[in-house]
């Protein structure tokens, strides 16, 4: 009778255990998703902000025609807004993740 509880026994912290590992294996595929996400959200900015420098310089190069400078200001604020959107969308994760963001 003592064998067979102290096997329950046994087989209850085995389950316990492998139940453990799995939540620790979905805590870190969750958290890697959510890095991959999150650098992908950063390359996305990175181009815009490429873009952005690319349209001042543009902007600053052009000097014939108001008309051409105010198609080129739509676009800068476009691609702002874009930014802005981009940014605000993962302003939490971005402290989380990587707090001397928000120093």
């Amino acid at each position: 009778m003592q064998k067979k509880s102290e096997k329950t026994i046994k087989n209850n912290d085995n389950r316990m255990i492998m139940g453990l590992v799995l939540m620790c294996l979905m805590l870190a595929m969750g958290i890697f998703v959510a890095v991959v996400a999150l650098n992908q959200k950063e390359r996305e900015i990175t181009r815009l902000e490429e873009e952005i420098g690319r349209l001042e310089q543009e902007i600053s190069s052009m000097g014939e025609g108001r008309q051409a400078e105010s198609s080129c200001q739509e676009s800068l604020s476009a691609v702002e807004q874009r930014i802005a959107f981009s940014e605000g969308q993962f302003s939490g994760y971005d402290l989380y993740f990587m707090p001397w963001k928000g120093m």
